[in-house]
């Protein structure tokens, strides 16, 4: 049964909440439309109050967070940092390695090349006579050096000569040079002979390499002064294995100044 005087829905709500100075609940004895709207707002609250309740701490909560704060934290293995440590460190060896190398290299070769001149391997006018010519022609190549006619200095390793031999030599008369290798070896074919303004000559002899171990002892016992550090060299030549097979000699005559 519904009255006239039925309170509003804002009123009854209110009301439900304990939020009305009126008290309706008379009311809704009598008022079944009143007391069900009643109802359905009280089972509103109680849904609402069960949906956004706040559970309540147990007592041991605050004991468990204490526990939680004292133990050490777990750390977690992270892939791609130790994978890329790992990275960096290889690839540091590797250029490390390869510097080596290098450095091995630049060290073997520095070895062989002749780059310095010393009083040890030469006698004194040999090193006078170079250092003259040096000054006067500038003709003598960077890379050559004296080089001594001891035959003590001689290495104890056989080797082959080269199939094309180069060697300086000072000479106060370059033109005879020629004589000299043709009366040494009788059988060698001179292939070029020239000369420039200076008096200076190159030579291309093509001969044996035994008939190459004669010429140089040949020139060299006639005053003749070699600059060049490699094989054959005057003197005792027992660490050169002599084959018979024709070699090409291309010799510079850098005339001697006075």
């Amino acid at each position: 049964m519904k009255y006239d005087t039925c309170p509003d829905i804002e009123e009854l709500s209110a009301w439900t909440d304990n939020e009305s100075q009126q008290d309706y609940s008379e009311h809704c004895k009598k008022c079944d439309e009143c007391r069900e709207i009643a109802q359905d707002f009280r089972k509103l609250d109680q849904t609402l109050e069960s949906i956004i309740a706040v559970p309540q701490a147990t007592k041991d909560f605050a004991a468990k967070i204490s526990d939680s704060c004292n133990k050490p934290p777990i750390r977690k293995f992270n892939f791609v940092r130790q994978f890329s440590r790992v990275a960096a460190v290889l690839v540091a060896a590797v250029v490390i390695s390869k510097f080596y190398k290098a450095g091995d290299n630049i060290n073997t070769a520095s070895s062989t090349t002749p780059s310095t001149v010393t009083t040890d391997d030469f006698n004194t006018n040999n090193i006078d006579q170079a250092i003259t010519h040096n000054n006067d022609t500038g003709s003598i190549p960077a890379d050559i050096r004296l080089v001594s006619t001891d035959s003590k200095k001689s290495t104890s390793t056989t080797s082959a000569l080269e199939e094309n031999i180069m060697h300086s030599w000072i000479s106060e008369n370059p033109a005879l040079i020629s004589d000299l290798i043709i009366e040494a070896a009788p059988n060698a074919n001179i292939l070029s002979k020239v000369f420039d303004a200076k008096g200076n000559c190159t030579l291309e002899v093509q001969l044996s390499d035994k008939m190459l171990l004669k010429v140089v002892n040949h020139l060299s016992k006639a005053g003749h002064s070699l600059l060049s550090p490699n094989f054959p060299q005057p003197g005792n030549n027992d660490s050169v294995s002599i084959k018979g097979k024709q070699v090409t000699y291309k010799v510079t005559i850098n005339k001697k100044v006075k």
